[in-house]
C-alpha cells in the first residue's frame, strides 16, 4: 500500500512538472533555454542542430550538427573550392547580426562574386572562447576539413581568459593541456542539469533566481574553472587592466601562454598545410575615451600580436588603425555594448578581403 501512495505521489509531481514546462513555454516569450551545450573536449559549444530567436532581433539563429552558427559542411572538399576556416569568439560569431552579416559569410559571398574560383567558409567561432578553446576547436575539428587559410580572430580579452580559465598551462615553456581541470570533468549531477538547461524552459528559468547559472557560460567561469578577472585589478575594470603601461605580473604571465598558443596554433598550420592569418579586432573601449594615455597604452595587444606574428613569421591583419582613423569609430560597434554592428562586419570583411589578395593568398 505504502509503495502505491508513493507511486501515485511520483506520477502527480511528474505530471506537475510537465503542465509547468508546456505552460512556461506558453507564457514565458522567446526561447528560454540554454543555447550552449556542455563538451568535455571544448568544455561548451552551441547545442548542435538547435535554432533560436537572438536576444538582439537579428532573427533565426542556426546551429549545424558540430555547434557552431554556420551550415554543415562535407569533410571531403569534392567541389575542389579553397576552404577559409575562422576560429573566433563572440565578435566572429556574430549573434548580434544575421548571419548573412557576419563577416565569414559576407567574406564568402564576396570571395564567390569571381565565378572562376569556388571559396567554402567555416565560422567555427563560439561566444565566450579564448585562444585556448580555439587551439582545440582547429586542431581536433576544423583541421578534418583541411582548409587552405586559417583565420584566427584575436580580441583583447581573449588574452586575459586563456589564462585564467587555465585549461592550458606552461611547463618549461611548453604548452601542457590540464586533463585534471574540472571543465574537463563535470560530475554528473553538472552533466544533468547542463542537460535539464537545455531542455527544460521551466528550469532554465527557475535557475536564475538562484544563481545557478547551468548551461551558460559563467557557470563554467564561476564554478568549474579559476574565474574569468585578474586577481591584480588595481581598481580598473576587467579589460582595462590588459591596456595598462605598468602591466602586472598575471598580464606578463598571460602574454607568455598567449605567445605559445599562437606558436601551437601555427604549428598546426604548418604541418597541415595550410596558412594563418590572425586579425586584431580592437575592443570599443580602445575608441570611447575610456582609456587615459597617461596611464594605459591603446597599442599593447596590437604591439604583443605584432611581435608575436613578425616572430613566427605569421601574416598579421591590424584593423586598429583603419577604424582608429576612419571618421567616427564608434560607429562600427553596438551602441549599447562592445560587439562589432553590421557596418563593422562589413568592414571586418572588406579589409580581410583587400588584405588576402595583396597577400597572394586568394586570385
Amino acid at each position: 500500500m505504502k509503495k502505491r501512495y508513493i507511486l501515485f505521489y511520483l506520477s502527480y509531481i511528474i505530471i506537475l512538472l510537465i503542465i509547468l514546462e508546456f505552460a512556461s513555454r506558453a507564457i514565458i516569450p522567446g526561447y528560454q533555454r540554454s543555447i550552449k551545450s556542455y563538451d568535455s573536449q571544448l568544455v561548451w559549444k552551441y547545442v548542435p542542430n538547435s535554432r533560436f530567436n537572438s536576444i538582439s532581433g537579428s532573427g533565426i539563429i542556426s546551429i549545424n550538427h558540430l555547434g557552431f552558427r554556420d551550415s554543415n559542411h562535407p569533410l571531403e572538399n569534392k567541389n575542389n573550392s579553397t576552404r577559409i576556416l575562422f576560429i573566433g569568439d563572440s565578435y566572429t560569431v556574430g549573434l548580434s547580426v544575421s548571419e548573412s552579416d557576419t563577416f565569414p559569410r559576407y567574406l564568402e559571398t564576396k570571395l564567390n562574386q569571381n565565378k572562376t574560383k569556388r571559396y567554402e567558409v567555416f565560422n567555427f567561432g563560439i561566444s565566450a572562447y579564448a585562444t585556448d578553446q580555439e587551439y582545440i576547436v582547429l586542431k581536433n575539428i576544423g583541421l578534418r576539413y583541411n582548409p587552405d587559410i586559417v583565420v584566427l580572430t584575436v580580441a583583447p580579452n581573449d588574452i586575459r581568459e586563456a589564462y585564467v580559465k587555465r585549461l592550458f598551462y606552461l611547463d618549461n615553456g611548453k604548452l601542457k593541456l590540464d586533463k585534471e581541470n574540472k571543465a574537463f570533468n563535470l560530475n554528473l549531477k553538472d552533466r544533468f542539469l547542463w542537460y535539464l538547461s537545455r531542455k527544460s524552459e521551466l528550469f532554465f528559468t527557475l535557475q536564475q533566481f538562484v544563481e545557478l547559472n547551468y548551461g551558460t557560460s559563467n557557470h563554467i567561469f564561476n564554478h568549474v574553472t579559476y574565474g574569468v578577472f585578474f586577481h591584480e585589478n588595481k581598481g580598473y575594470d576587467v579589460d582595462q587592466i590588459l591596456f595598462l603601461k605598468n602591466e602586472t605580473n598575471e598580464m606578463k604571465n598571460a602574454t607568455k601562454l598567449f605567445n605559445v598558443l599562437i606558436e601551437e596554433i601555427n604549428n598546426l598550420c604548418l604541418n597541415n598545410n595550410c596558412g594563418l592569418v590572425i586579425i586584431n579586432l580592437p575592443t570599443k573601449m580602445q575608441f570611447d575615451g575610456i582609456l587615459k594615455k597617461d596611464s594605459f597604452d591603446l597599442l599593447k595587444i596590437q604591439k604583443i600580436l605584432k611581435n608575436i606574428t613578425s616572430k613566427n613569421n605569421i601574416t598579421f591583419l591590424d584593423l586598429y588603425s583603419k577604424i582608429n582613423n576612419s571618421l567616427d569609430p564608434l560607429a562600427y560597434y553596438i551602441d549599447t555594448e562592445y560587439h562589432l554592428n553590421k557596418e563593422g562586419h562589413e568592414l571586418v570583411a572588406n579589409e580581410l578581403y583587400d588584405f588576402l589578395i595583396k597577400n597572394h593568398l586568394i586570385k
